[in-house]
């Protein structure tokens, strides 16, 4: 397998992802970083404090 086929697989993958996610959050009334917030708790529920959700999910502190 060619480094480009992985690539490609996983940019496949991620817009697949954020497809199935959007629907969801639409469904349910939540925006994307909402649904991105509570997926990342329900996996992660060590990480508890908007200080290390921020930083893992790469987004500002006031949006956790």
């Amino acid at each position: 397998m060619r480094n480009i086929d992985v690539i490609v697989g996983m940019i496949n993958l991620r817009k697949a992802y954020q497809r199935a996610i959007a629907e969801v959050a639409r469904r349910h009334g939540f925006s994307r970083l909402e649904m991105d917030v509570l997926l990342f708790l329900a996996n992660n529920a060590d990480c508890d404090t908007a200080g290390v959700v921020s930083e893992v999910l790469q987004v500002a502190k006031s949006n956790v």
